[in-house]
């Protein structure tokens, strides 16, 4: 199993934060590669690399054989059954992968893409990091200083990116309840006009950033108390009532409540909301 030690963290530059949550290097032995290990829904995405081109093979969903893989926002949980001895990741606020890349983020939800062709410099830095002599510190160097001249995409994502980041906050402020309708008047957008923004900077709708930002807690409140009260967990979660529960936690986990609390498989989200997320 995935230990804390596997995964180490670092901090983004200054002029990255505001759309950078962080930087890790997850490094495994050969035990480690092949055991079952689930990546739950996201709000976040990913760019990868891994130097033996070893991204995680998704079962059902085909696997990543390039060294610069965007792995873009989920709404299902991912199983992987083998994944990279060593991988490194370049964690995007919500907002931040289309505010630095200018890729419009729901062409790439809910799947991995190589960036090398895509992007400008995606080449060049593919091959720096090809390098055996670079330390996992010396790549995400080289990656952060890229990112860096990504910045110019500014001019071109910046129009509604205050909105979408309140937008975010409001949403997590209110652990996923608040009505749609309120954050429409709130940040002064038709649904449709937010919706189209919301995709096209983060990936999914707001509905669905919601439903991941409330499953997320209530994974966490699992963690901490593996014998909850349900019944407090549907009211202080705005369910209708237990069944509504159930039916939105298996859509995010493909399993139930109390599955999930017997599941022995690594829980990749709590290492990383434990380090880069926290």
């Amino acid at each position: 199993m995935l230990k804390a030690q596997d995964i180490e963290f670092y901090n983004p530059h200054p002029a990255l934060q505001p759309y950078v949550q962080g930087y890790a290097h997850l490094s495994m032995d050969d035990s480690e590669t092949d055991t079952l290990k689930k990546l739950y829904p996201t709000n976040y995405s990913i760019l990868s690399f891994d130097r033996n081109s070893r991204h995680f093979d998704e079962v059902n969903h085909g696997e990543y054989n390039y060294p610069l893989c965007f792995l873009g926002v989920t709404d299902f949980c991912r199983s992987f059954t083998s994944s990279p001895n060593s991988l490194i990741g370049v964690f995007f606020k919500p907002f931040g992968a289309y505010s630095l890349l200018g890729v419009a983020q729901h062409e790439l939800t809910n799947k991995g893409t190589d960036l090398t062709d895509m992007l400008s410099g995606g080449q060049r830095i593919s091959r720096q990091l090809m390098d055996d002599l670079f330390s996992p510190e010396q790549s995400i160097h080289m990656i952060e200083e890229w990112l860096l001249q990504q910045l110019q995409w500014q001019r071109y994502t910046k129009k509604y990116k205050d909105r979408i980041a309140y937008a975010c906050n409001l949403i997590r402020q209110s652990k996923g309840t608040m009505p749609i309708n309120q954050l429409c008047t709130d940040l002064d957008l038709s649904e449709t006009s937010l919706r189209n923004v919301f995709r096209e900077y983060v990936g999914i709708s707001p509905k669905t950033f919601s439903r991941i930002v409330k499953f997320n807690l209530i994974l966490s409140e699992l963690q901490t108390n593996p014998a909850p009260n349900w019944q407090d967990l549907v009211y202080r979660f705005d369910f209708f009532d237990q069944t509504h529960f159930i039916k939105e936690f298996k859509r995010c986990s493909h399993c139930t409540p109390l599955q999930w609390l017997h599941d022995n498989s690594t829980n990749l989200n709590d290492h990383i909301k434990k380090g880069v997320m926290s």
